[in-house]
C-alpha cells in the first residue's frame, strides 16, 4: 500500500525528526508509523524508530488513511481507514450495493467494517492520538475514547467509527480535531431495505467520539441491519446505542452513542450545504488558520483568522469554513477560487504562514505533468 502519511515533528529544527506511515515490505500484514531523521538533505533509514503497527489485509483493497498531524500540545493525530472493500463480491447472491458493508459470514471477513471501525478493539477504522516519547515508545493522554486497562478497547483510540479519514488536520490553539470522510457510492437512499445513500463528510470532534461508521453517517442517518445469508432487513440501528454483534468484533458489544458530520453531502445537490457543488466526492480537511502566528509579510490576511480550510480531491475546491464562538458550524465560502486544481491530494501550512499545495494530477496511477507542489502567499 506504499506510503500514506508523512510528518515533520513539532520541535523538527532542534531534533531533526520525521513520521511516516507505510506498509512495510516483507510478510507483516501491516501498515506502521515509524520515526525517523531527516538531516542535512538526507533521510536516514537507518536511524528507524519502530512506534506502532496497525494490522492491514491486503487481499482486496480499500481504504487506509494515513494522515498523521499534530496538536498544540504535542500529541500525535494517525488517521486509519476501515481496511474493507466497498466493491461487492462477485456472484454473490446478497452484497453492499454501495450500503453499509456488514457482512460476517465466515470467510467474508473484507465486507464487514464492523470487525475494523466499529471494533472496540481494532486500530483500523479510527483515528488515534497518543504522545511519542523520546525513545520512540508512547503513552496515552487523558481523554481518549476509552482509558487504559479496559477490556476489549485500545486506548489509542480518539474517535471510531470511520471510513476513511483521508485527511485531517488538528486546531492549534482549541485542540478539535477536523477529517475528510471519504463516503459509500450508493446513489439513492433505501429507505425500507437499507438505509441512506452515500455521503462524504467533513467531521469535527471537540473530544473523543464515535462517529458512526458503518452504523450510521452525515447527520446520524441510520443504516438497516442486513442478513447477507437471507437478504433480509432488520431493524435500523439505533443512534444512541449501537450495537456490534458481528461474528468478526473482538470488542465491546455496547458502543458509545453515534456522532453527526459537521458537513455532509452526496453525490446530488446538497441541501444543507449546496455551496459544495455536485459530481464526484472525495472531502479533505485543511488546517484551522491563525493569522496571528504568523509574520505579516506571509501569512494570509487577518480576514482568515481561525477559519477552516476544507477541501475537495474530485470537484477542485478550496473553502473556508467559519464557526460560531462554541465552535460550531457557521458559514461556509469560496477560498482562493481563482486557482486551478490538479486534484489536490494534501495541505499544510508553511512556517511563515503560507499555505503548500500539493496536487496529484488529473490521471490515476500515472505519471502526471499536471502533478506538483505549490504555496499560497
Amino acid at each position: 500500500e506504499g506510503l500514506m502519511g508523512l510528518q515533520r515533528d513539532p520541535n523538527f529544527e532542534k531534533n531533526n525528526w520525521v513520521y511516516a506511515f507505510y506498509s512495510p515490505t516483507g510478510d507483516e500484514w501491516v501498515n506502521r508509523l515509524s520515526r525517523f531523521t531527516f538531516k542535512n538533505g538526507e533521510f536516514d533509514l537507518s536511524s528507524v524508530v519502530k512506534i506502532l503497527d496497525v494490522e492491514s489485509q491486503r487481499e482486496i483493497c480499500c481504504h487506509t488513511g494515513g494522515s498523521i498531524a499534530f496538536g498544540g500540545d504535542g500529541l500525535l493525530y494517525l488517521s486509519t481507514g476501515d481496511n474493507t472493500t466497498p466493491f461487492d463480491e462477485p456472484e454473490a447472491k446478497y452484497v453492499n450495493s454501495g450500503f453499509a458493508p456488514l457482512n460476517d459470514l465466515p470467510g467474508k471477513e473484507q465486507f464487514d467494517a464492523r470487525r475494523s471501525s466499529g471494533n472496540s478493539n481494532d486500530l483500523r477504522g479510527k483515528i488515534l492520538r497518543i504522545r511519542v516519547n523520546e525513545d520512540g515508545s508512547y503513552s496515552i493522554p487523558e481523554g481518549n475514547l476509552f482509558p487504559e486497562g479496559i477490556e476489549k478497547t485500545r486506548p489509542e483510540i480518539y474517535t471510531m467509527g470511520h471510513r476513511n479519514p483521508y485527511r485531517i488536520s488538528v486546531d492549534p490553539k482549541k485542540g478539535y480535531l477536523y477529517w475528510g470522510e471519504v463516503g459509500p457510492d450508493a446513489n439513492a437512499d433505501s429507505l425500507k431495505t437499507r438505509g441512506p445513500r452515500g455521503y462524504d463528510e467533513v467531521g469535527q470532534a471537540k473530544e473523543a467520539g464515535n462517529y458512526g461508521w458503518p452504523y450510521f453517517i452525515a447527520d446520524n442517518k441510520s443504516y438497516y441491519d442486513y442478513d447477507y445469508e437471507t437478504g433480509k432487513s432488520g431493524a435500523q440501528f439505533d443512534v444512541n446505542a449501537p450495537i456490534n454483534d458481528s461474528r468478526n468484533n473482538t470488542g465491546i458489544r455496547e458502543l458509545p452513542p453515534g456522532k453527526e458530520a459537521m458537513i455532509w453531502y452526496p453525490y446530488a445537490k446538497s441541501t444543507e450545504f449546496p455551496q459544495v457543488g455536485t459530481g464526484g466526492r472525495n472531502a479533505m480537511a485543511g488546517p484551522v488558520y491563525y493569522n496571528d502566528m504568523f509574520p505579516k509579510e506571509k501569512a494570509l490576511p487577518q480576514y482568515y483568522n481561525g477559519k477552516v480550510i476544507i477541501y475537495e480531491w474530485m470537484r477542485g475546491w478550496m473553502k473556508a469554513v467559519s464557526l460560531f464562538d462554541n465552535g460550531d458550524f457557521n458559514t461556509m465560502e469560496p477560498f482562493a477560487e481563482n486557482i486551478d486544481l490538479n486534484n489536490l491530494i494534501d495541505m499544510e501550512v508553511g512556517p511563515n504562514g503560507q499555505i503548500y499545495l500539493l496536487e496529484y494530477g488529473s490521471g490515476w496511477f500515472q505519471k502526471n505533468d499536471d502533478s506538483g507542489l505549490s504555496v499560497i502567499e
